[in-house]
Parts: C-alpha cells; sequence; structure tokens
C-alpha cells in the first residue's frame, strides 16, 4: 500500500506536511495582460478569491483534467491510495473536479469534504499526515475510508 496526499493551492503546506507523498494542484489567475498564471499560495488565493469584480471570479480551480493527469502519474510511481483534500464547496469547485475525475480510475481515491469537518484543507491534511492514530490505522488496514473518516471526526472532535 503506497498513499499520496493531494491539495490545491488552498491548502498551505507547513514544515511537517511537505513530504513526498504530498502533491499540490495550482489555481490559476489572470494578470494584468490577461495571461493564465498559477496561483501558487494560498494567501494569494484567498485574496483573489475575495476581490472578484462584478461578481466575476478572477481564478480557474484545477480542472477534472488536471485531476486526472496527477492521478494516472501517481497510478504510475505506484501510489495505490490518494487522499485529496480540495478547498471547501462552498468557495470553488475544486472539490466537484476532484471527485468527478476520480470515477474514472481504479485506484481507491478518497475526495475529502472539507465542510463535513468545518475545517480548511490545511487543517484536514495536517490531521492525516500528523495525528497518531489516523497514521497508525492507516498503516496497518486496508483503508476504509468510513472509518478513517470517523477517525479524523473524533481527532477533531478531541482538540
Amino acid at each position: 500500500m503506497k498513499i499520496a496526499y493531494i491539495v490545491d493551492t488552498s491548502a498551505t503546506l507547513t514544515h511537517k506536511t511537505k513530504e513526498e507523498n504530498i502533491y499540490r494542484l495550482p489555481f490559476n489567475t489572470y494578470n494584468a495582460s490577461g495571461v493564465l498564471q498559477k496561483v501558487t499560495d494560498s494567501k494569494q488565493l484567498e485574496k483573489i478569491q475575495n476581490n472578484n469584480i462584478d461578481g466575476q471570479k478572477s481564478y480557474v480551480e484545477p480542472t477534472p483534467g488536471s485531476y486526472r493527469d496527477l492521478y494516472q502519474a501517481l497510478e504510475k510511481k505506484g501510489y495505490t491510495h490518494l487522499f485529496v483534500i480540495p478547498q471547501s464547496k462552498k468557495l470553488s469547485i475544486s472539490h466537484k473536479n476532484a471527485e468527478y475525475a476520480s470515477r474514472y480510475l481504479n485506484l481507491d481515491i478518497k475526495v475529502i469534504d472539507v465542510d463535513e469537518f468545518n475545517l480548511s484543507s490545511t487543517d484536514v491534511l495536517s490531521f492525516l499526515v500528523e495525528d497518531k492514530k489516523v497514521q497508525e490505522n492507516i498503516n496497518r488496514i486496508i483503508i476504509d475510508f468510513s472509518v478513517l473518516t470517523d477517525l479524523i471526526r473524533t481527532a477533531i472532535t478531541n482538540i
């Protein structure tokens, strides 16, 4: 069993979460010249999302195709289980795109709804990679995602 974690630009990677099995898909935005460029920082993304002009968004979430391409690349690297932690459904369609792309592959892919935990993608990622109980169960069993979701919920409740 080989596990990878996937986040989008909404997640801030800390020194504890900067591991080789954590992958990040960027949001994109248009610069002043109208050229699409990557948003690489969660604070920059937050600023862009808060500054919509006339209700028009000025950013583009990772597409289903970009998620699919990453899933396939990770499968070629030998990963068997993917945890995808996109931005809240309330803020973008990154979650929907991640979920849509996961339907067409034969990998165990769990797209985690951060709204279910009322946390940010940064916080959920931290629980997945840092919480000892979660890690023990990930490493001990073939992943039953519903059990894992319950473990995360329990860890969060104990804060």
